[in-house]
């Protein structure tokens, strides 16, 4: 059965005509005018299949994605104390592995914020970070210091996560009348602390591996600082910083710093769609191929 282009799309088969004779040339060439009508018909039904699938798909990368909607913060903005905090997350994907949220009601009534991204993209990276949010908040309600619960979540990562993934992560706990900062990042791109008195960055590396290599770690938190007034503290996935033209220069963390300084005594709302739109100057008209998230904590001046 070919179809109009030549292209086989199925098979007749045919037995034992009737009277015994042999299958002649007229057969074959009726056979052949038949197969254009059988091919459309073929098509039609592979057509149909495949809409029904598409539809399917469909409603359940919506469900997926509501779902993981509901793992972000009810509330993108946020008022903590002395903070005001601001969240974005954006799908690459139809799912994704990046990771942000914030934590009240914690010991000491201090504040979490964790931002997070899982290697790779899609279903599996998106399973990975809800995983590591519950955890995060299960272990961060019994514990009143950071690096064991940092222990804690990777330890119980690492049976679950498949050879040569892993996640990053920066987690703090931010006192809301002090400003006062505990933090640990576990490999996650260097949060930017701009401070305004200075005009300056400082930026919170890396104390620690990324998580769900290896167990028992021992991630370690990093030297003690705080958020005066007016200051801001920027974290951010590598959704932004490796941003770029195909084939092109990357955007790089350091216009992103600059765009950082250059916004950083507006509102957290206002920052973020800077920093955004600063990016998206750089790439043009290209999509943006990763995840992408940004969290911004202000202290109130």
């Amino acid at each position: 059965i070919r179809n109009r282009a030549g292209a086989i799309v199925g098979v007749f088969q045919l037995l034992n005509k009737r009277g015994d004779a042999k299958f002649t040339d007229e057969d074959e060439q009726y056979l052949e005018a038949l197969s254009i009508h059988a091919a459309l018909a073929v098509e039609n039904a592979r057509l149909h299949t495949s809409a029904v699938e598409k539809e399917r798909y469909d409603r359940e990368v919506q469900a997926a994605q509501d779902v993981q909607r509901k793992f972000q913060p009810k509330e993108r903005r946020a008022e903590y104390g002395c903070l005001e905090l601001v969240g974005i997350n954006e799908f690459y994907e139809d799912a994704t592995g990046d990771y942000y949220d914030f934590l009240s009601g914690l010991p000491g009534g201090r504040l979490g914020v964790a931002v997070g991204d899982v290697s790779g993209h899609g279903l599996h990276a998106a399973l990975v970070m809800a995983e590591a949010r519950a955890f995060l908040r299960a272990f961060a309600t019994t514990v009143d210091t950071l690096p064991p619960v940092m222990n804690l979540v990777n330890d119980h990562l690492v049976p679950d996560m498949e050879p040569g993934k892993f996640m990053t992560l920066f987690a703090c706990l931010i006192d809301g009348e002090s400003g006062a900062v505990e933090w640990v990042n576990a490999a996650q791109n260097a949060p930017m602390l701009y401070r305004q008195a200075t005009g300056t960055v400082e930026r919170l590396k890396a104390t620690s591996l990324m998580m769900g290599i290896k167990e028992e770690v021992g991630y370690q938190a990093g030297a003690p600082c705080s958020l005066e007034p007016g200051d801001a503290l920027l974290m951010f996935t590598d959704g932004i910083s490796e941003s770029r033209v195909p084939g092109g220069e990357l955007f790089g963390e350091d216009r992103l710093c600059d765009a950082f300084v250059a916004c950083a005594d507006r509102t957290p709302d206002e920052i973020i769609s800077n920093l955004r739109a600063v990016a998206q100057e750089w790439i043009g008209p290209h999509v943006v191929d990763d995840d992408l998230t940004l969290v911004v904590v202000k202290r109130k001046s």
